[in-house]
Protein backbone atom coordinates (compact mmCIF):
# COMPACT_ATOMS: atom_id res chain seq x y z
CA UNK A 1 0.00 0.00 0.00
CA UNK A 2 2.84 2.40 0.78
CA UNK A 3 4.41 1.77 -2.64
CA UNK A 4 1.02 2.24 -4.30
CA UNK A 5 0.59 5.62 -2.64
CA UNK A 6 4.10 6.75 -3.47
CA UNK A 7 3.65 5.75 -7.11
CA UNK A 8 0.92 8.39 -7.46
CA UNK A 9 2.67 10.98 -5.33
CA UNK A 10 0.39 10.38 -2.35
CA UNK A 11 1.26 9.67 1.27
CA UNK A 12 0.20 6.81 3.50
CA UNK A 13 -2.15 8.67 5.81
CA UNK A 14 -2.05 6.21 8.69
CA UNK A 15 1.09 4.20 9.52
CA UNK A 16 0.49 0.46 9.86
CA UNK A 17 1.25 0.41 13.58
CA UNK A 18 -1.12 3.29 14.38
CA UNK A 19 -4.45 2.03 13.02
CA UNK A 20 -5.87 1.37 16.48
CA UNK A 21 -4.80 4.70 17.99
CA UNK A 22 -5.95 6.58 14.92
CA UNK A 23 -9.35 4.91 14.96
CA UNK A 24 -9.94 5.86 18.60
CA UNK A 25 -9.51 9.55 17.74
CA UNK A 26 -11.96 9.58 14.85
CA UNK A 27 -15.18 11.56 15.47
CA UNK A 28 -18.49 9.77 15.93
CA UNK A 29 -20.11 11.21 12.84
CA UNK A 30 -19.03 11.93 9.29
CA UNK A 31 -20.16 12.47 5.75
CA UNK A 32 -21.42 10.14 3.07
CA UNK A 33 -19.26 10.07 -0.03
CA UNK A 34 -21.31 8.65 -2.85
CA UNK A 35 -21.66 9.36 -6.57
CA UNK A 36 -18.90 11.96 -6.71
CA UNK A 37 -16.66 11.77 -9.77
CA UNK A 38 -13.27 13.47 -10.22
CA UNK A 39 -12.57 15.60 -13.28
CA UNK A 40 -9.77 13.29 -14.38
CA UNK A 41 -10.83 9.71 -14.96
CA UNK A 42 -7.74 8.05 -16.42
CA UNK A 43 -6.28 5.28 -14.30
CA UNK A 44 -2.93 7.04 -13.94
CA UNK A 45 -4.42 10.32 -12.71
CA UNK A 46 -7.53 9.21 -10.85
CA UNK A 47 -7.08 11.13 -7.58
CA UNK A 48 -8.96 8.96 -5.14
CA UNK A 49 -8.41 5.36 -6.10
CA UNK A 50 -7.64 3.80 -2.76
CA UNK A 51 -6.87 0.60 -0.98
CA UNK A 52 -8.77 -0.11 2.20
CA UNK A 53 -7.94 -2.59 4.90
CA UNK A 54 -10.55 -4.60 6.79
CA UNK A 55 -8.32 -6.42 9.28
CA UNK A 56 -5.20 -4.43 10.19
CA UNK A 57 -2.35 -6.16 11.97
CA UNK A 58 -0.40 -4.46 14.71
CA UNK A 59 3.03 -4.42 13.10
CA UNK A 60 2.63 -5.31 9.44
CA UNK A 61 0.34 -5.07 6.46
CA UNK A 62 -0.01 -7.91 3.98
CA UNK A 63 -1.14 -7.54 0.38
CA UNK A 64 -4.07 -9.90 1.00
CA UNK A 65 -5.54 -7.49 3.56
CA UNK A 66 -5.97 -4.66 1.03
CA UNK A 67 -8.87 -4.46 -1.38
CA UNK A 68 -9.03 -1.98 -4.29
CA UNK A 69 -11.87 0.51 -4.33
CA UNK A 70 -13.05 3.87 -5.60
CA UNK A 71 -14.52 6.60 -3.50
CA UNK A 72 -17.96 6.74 -5.11
CA UNK A 73 -19.06 3.59 -3.26
CA UNK A 74 -17.83 1.64 -0.25
CA UNK A 75 -19.68 -1.54 0.65
CA UNK A 76 -19.39 -3.40 3.94
CA UNK A 77 -19.14 -7.17 4.13
CA UNK A 78 -22.86 -7.52 4.78
CA UNK A 79 -23.79 -5.54 1.68
CA UNK A 80 -24.77 -2.20 3.19
CA UNK A 81 -23.58 0.84 1.26
CA UNK A 82 -22.08 3.21 3.77
CA UNK A 83 -18.90 5.21 4.10
CA UNK A 84 -17.62 8.28 5.89
CA UNK A 85 -14.32 10.08 5.51
CA UNK A 86 -12.84 11.82 8.54
CA UNK A 87 -10.45 14.76 8.31
CA UNK A 88 -8.43 13.29 5.43
CA UNK A 89 -7.13 10.51 7.65
CA UNK A 90 -9.52 7.61 7.84
CA UNK A 91 -12.54 5.92 6.35
CA UNK A 92 -15.06 4.32 8.70
CA UNK A 93 -18.26 2.52 7.79
CA UNK A 94 -21.18 4.74 8.77
CA UNK A 95 -23.68 3.05 11.07
CA UNK A 96 -22.28 -0.32 10.03
CA UNK A 97 -20.21 -2.97 11.73
CA UNK A 98 -17.21 -2.96 9.40
CA UNK A 99 -14.39 -0.45 9.87
CA UNK A 100 -12.35 0.74 6.92
CA UNK A 101 -8.86 2.12 7.16
CA UNK A 102 -7.95 4.83 4.69
CA UNK A 103 -4.61 4.24 3.01
CA UNK A 104 -3.80 7.09 0.63
CA UNK A 105 -4.06 10.84 0.96
CA UNK A 106 -4.23 13.04 -2.14
CA UNK A 107 -4.17 16.84 -2.28
CA UNK A 108 -6.45 16.69 -5.33
CA UNK A 109 -9.16 15.52 -2.96
CA UNK A 110 -9.14 18.83 -1.10
CA UNK A 111 -9.83 20.86 -4.23
CA UNK A 112 -12.70 23.23 -3.36
CA UNK A 113 -14.68 22.24 -6.43
CA UNK A 114 -14.65 18.59 -5.42
CA UNK A 115 -15.46 19.40 -1.80
CA UNK A 116 -18.49 21.43 -2.89
CA UNK A 117 -19.68 18.60 -5.10
CA UNK A 118 -19.36 16.20 -2.20
CA UNK A 119 -21.36 18.40 0.16
CA UNK A 120 -24.15 18.62 -2.41
CA UNK A 121 -24.17 14.85 -2.70
CA UNK A 122 -24.24 14.51 1.08
CA UNK A 123 -27.43 16.56 1.27
CA UNK A 124 -28.99 14.52 -1.51
CA UNK A 125 -28.06 11.26 0.19
CA UNK A 126 -29.62 12.39 3.48
CA UNK A 127 -32.87 13.24 1.69
CA UNK A 128 -32.87 9.85 -0.02
CA UNK A 129 -32.24 8.04 3.26
CA UNK A 130 -35.31 9.63 4.83
CA UNK A 131 -37.49 7.84 2.28
CA UNK A 132 -36.38 4.37 3.43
Amino acid sequence: SRDFCKLYGWTLATPDEQFEQFNEKMPNDGEYWLDVQPETTTIATRPMTWYWQTSPLKNQTTLAQWKPGHYNVATTNHGTNCASLYQNDGLLAFECETKWYFACESYHFFNVQHRDAIHVQKRNIKQINKTF
